[in-house]
């Protein structure tokens, strides 16, 4: 039906427009009828096959946290690395730490220590290399700010190095964290929640 609908002034006499406009218009109706809202469905669908959950199994955190830790750079993020390793659980206490999971294989983190009762600081936002480009840095900050706020935090700080971390850094300005201050390269930023 929605093909015969456009047809019918494509084909007439009676509009006043060149058949080019009349091909160009008709295109561009499809397309916005048709291609746009599959697109968000194609994109939807491939959401779904990504999931964050709570960590139960620490071993899978710290994995993905030790090969956070070998990217060139970023070696000033890792100073407490091996107290924090040893206990996740007590490190985080207060706070949450979540994985992402592609069909169910772990290749997301993300983590919230509590600073105090007002405050927490977003820690450990990484993504496997090979599953990167697919929007999971903004689910997985997404849903971490959410939890944030869900356990009562007011305000969420971290800190990044934005001449290693330029994608995470420029994530965190789109979604509204400001910049606080810059010490030798290490970016503070904070968010109202």
């Amino acid at each position: 039906m929605l093909f015969a609908r456009f047809a019918l002034p494509l084909t007439s006499s009676k509009v006043g427009c060149t058949s080019e406009k009349k091909r160009k218009l008709f295109f561009s109706l499809l397309f916005a009828r048709f291609a746009l809202p599959l697109q968000r469905t194609s994109n939807l669908l491939s959401n779904m096959e990504f999931e964050i959950n709570d960590c139960k199994d620490y071993e899978v955190a710290k994995e993905l946290i030790r090969e956070y830790s070998t990217i060139k750079g970023a070696e000033q993020c890792f100073v407490s690395l091996n107290k924090e390793l040893a206990d996740l659980d007590a490190f985080y206490q207060g706070g949450a730490l979540l994985i992402g999971y592609e069909h169910m294989i772990p290749v997301a983190t993300i983590a919230i220590r509590k600073v105090d009762d007002h405050t927490c600081e977003v820690k450990r936002l990484y993504i496997k290399p090979d599953y990167r480009g697919k929007g999971y840095s903004r689910l997985m900050v997404e849903t971490m700010l959410k939890r944030a706020k869900d356990l009562g935090f007011k305000e969420a700080c971290l800190t990044t190095k934005p001449a290693v971390m330029g994608v995470a850094y420029n994530l965190y300005k789109r979604m509204g964290f400001e910049e606080m201050g810059n010490n030798e390269g290490t970016v503070s930023m904070k968010i109202a929640l």
